[in-house]
């Protein structure tokens, strides 16, 4: 009450405005070369893994296709997802709003009871299928009820489902036929396809792989973290689902089992990409395609002891990849430490492609950091929690230097990333904190009424 009120346009002005100063290094040696008229609209090709940490305290991996990408691809070292859960994750990427807003909160499926993504949202599928492109979807889809979707109404003309839980095997398949999809494109009209591979989900099986690469492992350096400072649905969060109690490690060597595991189903994920990079060398179209290589969520992997995905928002279960690789139009590998999330995927194809979306979006255009290394930089990005299994709401934001979390039960995380990047030190109730804490506070709850948020 008595609160003042911002539009969404002052509200986005405001986050531009105070990031203005932020630095971009990387970007200044990129060169973007801006499209001539006349020339055909690029393919887009969206390869996606699920549950892909980015590589906090891991070794080294070999993934020569993604390197592949990298000699023409901007890296966004500071991408996120809006919310660490397959089905709200997957409901932004392909509607370009908040779970909240895109009505998936919840994983879509028996188990979560949540509800399918309306079709009548515009989607990737649809937007770009009225604008004149083929349209395709192979591998996990998560974001419909049923045991046999029919992604017509989501705007693919083609679309072949994985089995939706073990990407073992699946996943081969899925590649192959992504790839023989793109051979057979011709070159008089463009196409877009999402490629959601299953792994390193698979990581949530962990008693399937007895004998993982006997690679050198070691436990993340905050994974002794004393949970008890924090909101208490992390350290009871391994008893609300019976699979993630199962697949809990107990001693250091299950423990390590479990990493050398996550590593081999990511150097899996590689080799699919390889297989659908191949098809679209072979097609010749790969110098008029753009390819996105992205993740949905992340994986804690024993960060603060714990494992999958869930109630936290912590950076191991927030932060995702994300390259963009554009031959002719990138000259260069290049690294972009702004903030942005999958919310940015929506507007960044529509301005890859000139295809123009039917509405007003709440995230922005990546691409306008390639053209212009000095672009304003937005100061905050924010991620959510639905109830997902009985666990409580959570709403979070994000800057260069501070994340600040509030659960619906009233309890309140603040870390200051800056000094403190294993996010150990809560420090929402320290006095030397209160300012910062307070202005997170009020930017989470201007978000929450801009993005009309039903939990308010």
């Amino acid at each position: 009450m008595g609160k003042k009120k911002i539009s969404r346009r002052d509200f986005l002005k405001e986050t531009a405005a105070a990031g203005a100063m932020l630095p971009l290094a990387g970007l200044s040696a990129l060169a973007w070369t801006a499209p001539a008229a006349g020339d055909r609209p690029p393919n887009l090709l969206i390869f996606f893994s699920d549950q892909e940490r980015p590589w906090i305290n891991l070794p080294p991996l070999s993934r020569p296709n993604r390197e592949r990408l990298r000699p023409n691809a901007v890296e966004f070292t500071q991408y996120f997802c809006t919310q660490p859960l397959c089905s709200p994750s997957r409901a932004t990427m392909l509607t370009g709003l908040y779970p909240h807003q895109a009505g998936v909160e919840t994983n879509v499926d028996f188990g979560a009871h949540g509800l399918s993504l309306d079709p009548k949202i515009p989607g990737l599928g649809t937007v770009f299928k009225a604008a004149g492109y083929e349209t395709g979807y192979v591998g996990k889809w998560h974001l419909s009820r049923g045991v046999r979707p029919r992604l017509k109404e989501y705007g693919f003309d083609f679309w072949r489902i994985s089995n939706q839980v073990i990407g073992t095997g699946s996943d081969d398949d899925m590649a192959r036929i992504a790839a023989r999809w793109i051979r057979s494109r011709k070159k008089d009209r463009p196409w877009l396809l999402m490629v959601s591979i299953l792994n390193p989900h698979d990581i949530c099986f962990p008693a399937l792989f007895r004998h993982p690469s006997p690679r050198e492992v070691s436990l993340p350096p905050n994974f002794h973290d004393d949970l008890s400072k924090k909101p208490a649905i992390q350290s009871e969060f391994i008893h609300h689902d019976k699979a993630i109690e199962k697949a809990q490690p107990h001693t250091e060597e299950q423990w390590l089992h479990y990493l050398r595991v996550y590593c081999d189903l990511n150097e899996r994920v590689d080799r699919h990409l390889g297989v659908v990079l191949d098809g679209l060398e072979r097609s010749g179209q790969r110098e008029n395609t753009a390819v996105i290589y992205t993740s949905d969520h992340g994986e804690m992997g024993g960060s603060h002891g714990l494992i999958h995905k869930g109630p936290f928002m912590y950076e191991e279960n927030l932060r995702i990849p994300f390259l963009l690789s554009r031959p002719n139009r990138l000259s260069r590998a290049a690294t972009c430490p702004a903030l942005a999330s999958n919310l940015d995927l929506a507007p960044t194809l529509s301005a890859l492609s000139g295809v123009k979306w039917p509405k007003e979006l709440p995230g922005m255009s990546l691409v306008e950091y390639l053209k212009n290394p000095t672009a304003a930089s937005r100061d905050k990005i924010f991620s959510e929690w639905g109830v997902v299994r009985g666990t409580p709401r959570i709403r979070a934001v994000r800057t260069q230097e501070w994340k600040y979390s509030l659960v619906s039960t009233g309890e309140e995380e603040l870390y200051h990333l800056a000094e403190d990047p294993g996010e150990l030190n809560n420090r929402a109730s320290d006095p030397g904190a209160a300012a910062v804490k307070q202005e997170l506070a009020q930017a989470v709850q201007h978000w929450r009424e801009e993005t009309q948020d039903p939990t308010l």
